[in-house]
């Protein structure tokens, strides 16, 4: 067993105390190179199994040169951390007490909260931050990206900045929700004002009341602001239209010729066929299209030559029997 110097066992329980952070009271050359050796193999299992999680936590490749000079280090007779002293003592502590400690301080603290929280609240808004815009939506993206975003007071103002855009999000939804909402209302007024509407009964107006309800839970229910768009403009191309068509349908009186024989008039062997109403074909405004040739509206001149060109597709549609709705 070779004679190691107590400088060397003083030394070597040093770096053991500034790496792992804990004192050993260990002054036997051998045990003490033992217990080394644990410690290198427990925390370079550690820090492996953090450099998996590299695509969660980008700044999680800086442990890479810790994590091999610890492999360098594993598996060692006791005598050569003594002899090859020299090639870690000062490397190894830097490397905890620059980058390894500050990443698991930050890893099992309360800033990895906020750095999920912010990550997870850039991708489920990702759309609804398009419509918002603002300086802040970089300046997070930016803290996020930032191999030291580790460090200092980052993930605090962070935290800031999540806050700042999910109140702005928050009024925006809620703001075209109200909107939407006070568009449907007006909707609502117009298929009141169809003709045949106050004639219904109520087990039908209730029909049509709980399909416009239904669209407006949708609406409020809705949590990206594409989706809110979306859904009212399937209801002003879609569901709008039904429910107008629906209406006038029901307000159709069929009046059938009557079967008793006047007595003024002498008893017919046959009964005069019955003249079926003729379909009226209800077309929304928003499908005319006027034969129009310009792309762009420039002028006055421009609004007026569109106008006609409107109003003529709307007679056409009109001479051709159908009723136009709007």
């Amino acid at each position: 067993m070779p004679d190691i110097p107590p400088k060397q066992i003083k030394r070597l329980k040093e770096v053991y105390s500034d790496v792992f952070h804990e004192p050993i009271d260990i002054n036997e050359a051998k045990s003490l190179a033992t217990q080394f050796n644990k410690a290198i193999d427990k925390k370079h299992n550690e820090l492996a199994q953090y450099g998996e999680r590299v695509d969660m936590f980008p700044f999680l490749a800086q442990l890479k040169p810790a994590v091999e000079l610890l492999r360098k280090l594993q598996n060692k007779s006791y005598d050569w951390y003594y002899s090859n002293l020299g090639e870690f003592q000062d490397e190894l502590p830097e490397l905890f007490e620059n980058t390894v400690d500050p990443i698991l301080a930050f890893l099992k603290g309360g800033q990895k909260t906020i750095y999920e929280d912010a990550r997870k609240f850039l991708n489920e808004q990702q759309y609804n931050l398009s419509y918002v815009g603002g300086e802040e939506i970089q300046s997070l993206k930016s803290i996020l990206a930032d191999e030291n975003c580790f460090r200092g007071n980052h993930m605090n103002t962070a935290k800031e900045l999540v806050e700042i855009l999910a109140d702005k999000v928050k009024r925006r939804v809620n703001e075209l929700k109200e909107a939407k909402i006070a568009k449907l209302d007006e909707f609502r007024g117009k298929l009141k004002s169809i003709s045949g509407y106050e004639q219904l009964s109520q087990e039908r107006v209730s029909s049509i009341e709980r399909d416009l309800t239904y669209i407006q839970n949708e609406i409020e229910r809705a949590t990206q602001i594409a989706m809110i768009n979306d859904r009212f403009s399937r209801f002003e191309s879609y569901d709008y239209p039904q429910l107008a068509y629906r209406i006038k349908d029901w307000g159709v009186v069929e009046e059938t010729p009557s079967l008793i024989q006047p007595k003024d008039q002498p008893i017919s062997p046959k009964t005069a066929p019955v003249q079926k109403p003729k379909t009226v074909v209800t077309v929304p405004v928003s499908r005319v299209k006027p034969q129009y040739r310009k792309s762009f509206l420039e002028d006055s001149k421009d609004v007026e030559e569109y106008v006609e060109a409107f109003k003529a597709a709307l007679l056409a549609e009109l001479e051709k029997g159908n009723s136009l709705l709007v």
